[in-house]
């Protein structure tokens, strides 16, 4: 059935909005405040996948004992593009009546997807609220924030204030190794801890932050002399990635390469009429005087002109004269240095197979490298010596063909009668093969029972064969099998042959019958 897509008028809070619900004697809560929009109605021809299922009660106060019904619920549908429609023609679970203390879920179906409400009554005689205490430590009292209905967060009040501290934050414990953030839920009574750090009075005028961008690591120098600030203070420089400059560098042209970071300074407040000297030590492919520094407040525009200077190849000075976004851009990339082209070496290869079988032969051959074309044409005419290290292995002629004499490893060489050129490569001689001149056979038929075996002894000869392996077949596997081995298994009543052949270049075969009977 075709259903009209509708719209909330108002954004659906947080998933927790469809979710708890106290109630309690003459009392009900609700966690967090959900309240229910007019709906606008508006028709398409399509509706695109749900992908989730909303459910919140919107009923009226009530008091116990009472029965939940589906008119006390709203279930919402969500879809992939982002659009709602509130659903009327749900599944919904049976009734529920509230008699005693305890949870409770009422569950929700439609088109494949479930959702479920969770109502918790609470059967006591007063409501239930949490209350939460500051302990400052010395520093401004800090009123206790009370009447806090479960589930429930609070805002943190404004800082407390400490003659010769710096205020760092709420801590959940005495130790101050648990932060407080104003997102958490309060689920009980809590004291709330003020964390401290003793402020300072070094003057310092040089700060130094190091800030690290891909491979490289470039550092951030602040002058403060002149200031105004009367304590110690802390610079911080946080890296921004591409998507978030990408507007800003839309608007620079050309860019060759850049990077932006986030830069404010801890306990000081800016002064615009006499902004912070900052020197940046650039990374080792940036060149101080192709960069330029821009400040963009909102990491869509940039405020004001190109800023700075370049006080050598790798540092550059600005002025800072607000928190927000740095942008470095190298306007052009640096010059490549020149360098003198190495001068190429002229030589000579050897190229010829590794191994040779004894008796064999092979052909070597030089091959020249670097070598122009008038380098070739006397190459051409140039006479070479052939060596080889043992001619006991292997032998070499003048023309570069090498004969395998027995095995071993040697070494032939090449050598130009001018003595300019050289080339050496290590060759090994592999024993010749042997070939099976016979296969031998004790026997030449066998009778084996069904589900019996029995062993063939099979050899060659010569006994000094390169390959003296064997390989085994059946001519009717459903009568007898038999392993490589040449373990012979009957199968069932019949016969068959047995065929035995060699695995080197002789190519020799000889057959054995098997008969099974039972």
């Amino acid at each position: 059935m075709n259903k009209l897509k509708h719209q909330f008028l108002q954004q659906i809070f947080c998933s927790f909005c469809i979710g708890a619900l106290i109630l309690e004697t003459g009392f009900l809560s609700f966690l967090p405040n959900c309240s229910y929009q007019t709906i606008t109605y508006a028709a398409e021809t399509t509706t695109p996948t749900m992908t989730t299922l909303f459910m919140k009660y919107v009923g009226t106060p009530i008091t116990e004992p009472t029965t939940l019904s589906q008119q006390d619920f709203v279930v919402t549908a969500m879809y992939e593009d982002g659009s709602t429609q509130v659903i009327d023609d749900y599944v919904f679970t049976s009734s529920l009546t509230l008699t005693k203390p305890g949870d409770y879920i009422i569950s929700a179906y439609y088109n494949g997807k479930t959702t479920n409400c969770t109502v918790t009554y609470t059967n006591g005689t007063n409501p239930i609220f949490y209350q939460v205490t500051f302990e400052t430590y010395g520093g401004s009292y800090i009123p206790p924030i009370t009447s806090i209905a479960p589930g429930r967060t609070i805002t943190l009040p404004a800082s407390p204030q400490k003659d010769g501290y710096w205020f760092r934050g709420w801590f959940t414990d005495a130790t101050l190794t648990n932060e407080f953030f104003s997102a958490e839920r309060i689920k009980d009574n809590i004291t709330l801890y003020a964390k401290w750090q003793k402020k300072g009075n070094e003057n310092t005028m040089d700060l130094s932050t190091n800030i690290t961008f891909d491979t490289f690591e470039t550092q951030l120098t602040i002058d403060l002399t002149g200031q105004s600030y009367g304590y110690h203070v802390n610079p911080t420089a946080r890296l921004r990635n591409e998507s978030e400059i990408s507007a800003v560098l839309d608007s620079i042209s050309p860019v060759a390469s850049y990077y932006a970071f986030f830069f404010d300074v801890t306990d000081f407040t800016f002064n615009t009429d006499r902004p912070l000297k900052t020197k940046l030590s650039l990374p080792p492919n940036y060149s101080a005087s192709n960069v330029c520094v821009y400040y963009t407040p909102n990491l869509k525009t940039i405020d004001g002109v190109c800023q700075g200077n370049a006080l050598d190849e790798q540092h550059y000075e600005f002025y800072a004269y607000a928190p927000g976004t740095y942008l470095v851009v190298q306007k052009s990339a640096p010059p490549t240095p020149t360098s003198t082209p190495t001068p190429v070496k002229k030589s000579i290869n050897l190229s010829m197979s590794s191994t040779l079988k004894e008796g064999s032969k092979t052909k070597a051959t030089l091959l020249p490298v670097n070598f122009t074309d008038e380098d070739m044409a006397q190459f051409k005419q140039t006479v070479f010596s052939w060596k080889s290290g043992n001619t006991k292995i292997a032998k070499v002629a003048q023309d570069g063909t090498i004969t395998g004499v027995k095995p071993g490893v040697t070494t032939i060489s090449a050598i130009s009668a001018d003595g300019v050129y050289s080339c050496t490569k290590k060759i090994t001689i592999t024993p010749k093969e042997i070939l099976v001149k016979k296969i031998i056979v004790k026997k030449t038929s066998f009778h084996v029972k069904v589900g019996k075996s029995v062993q063939l002894h099979a050899s060659v000869s010569p006994s000094n064969s390169t390959k003296k392996a064997l390989k085994y077949t059946s001519s009717n596997k459903k009568i007898a099998k038999i392993s490589a081995s040449g373990k012979v298994t009957g199968i069932k009543k019949g016969s068959c042959t047995i065929t035995i052949k060699t695995t080197d270049k002789s190519k020799l075969s000889k057959k054995v019958k098997i008969t099974v009977s039972k």
